[in-house]
């Protein structure tokens, strides 16, 4: 079971990380030709300013899905360096625990009421004219990987917590007979 969880997790870190890379290179290019339209061909782009906003809300979103996973989003550790091994465990699932609730219930649960809200309303984006919930999308996307993260650190921590250390020593003949 733990090497069904490591392998989802090493997938979903491989498949974000791909992710990320390629919003980050569609971001620089998108802002590259922001600065080359507006100041070498002196006819800026209407639509790179907000494909560029666009573009970095995906990332961040996304990238903060991925340091959930890898656990090296912000924390504050000033208790967890006094904690005992057992205790930083505790707290380690706590942690999880609020982390997936705020997850499941703001960013799935909210963000999925926000892209229905704005299907409902046809909210189009100034510049592009792209539907707005196609922005929002990500946000119950990425409430949805950040909780799948969360149920494989809780899932391993009850796997690992529960299970009985087995006895690997085999007991040598002394050569007495």
């Amino acid at each position: 079971m733990l090497t069904f969880i490591h392998s989802v997790h090493k997938g979903l870190d491989l498949a974000l990380s791909l992710v990320c890379a390629v919003l980050m290179a569609s971001l620089v290019m998108c802002v590259s030709w922001q600065v080359i339209s507006r100041y070498i061909l002196t006819q800026p782009s209407t639509m790179t300013d907000e494909l560029a906003r666009f573009l970095l809300i995906w990332l961040v979103l996304i990238a903060a899905a991925l340091c959930t996973g890898l656990r090296k989003h912000l924390a504050i550790d000033l208790i967890a360096e006094v904690l005992t091994e057992k205790a930083k465990k505790w707290l380690d699932f706590y942690a999880d625990i609020v982390v997936l609730g705020f997850a499941f219930w703001v960013m799935l649960i909210g963000g999925l009421r926000m892209v229905d809200t704005a299907v409902a309303t046809g909210e189009i984006s100034p510049a592009m004219e792209m539907p707005m919930s196609w922005l929002y999308v990500i946000l119950p996307i990425c409430g949805a990987i950040i909780s799948i993260y969360c149920l494989l650190s809780l899932a391993e921590a009850l796997l690992t917590s529960f299970r009985q250390p087995t006895d690997l020593s085999v007991s040598q003949p002394s050569g007495k007979e």
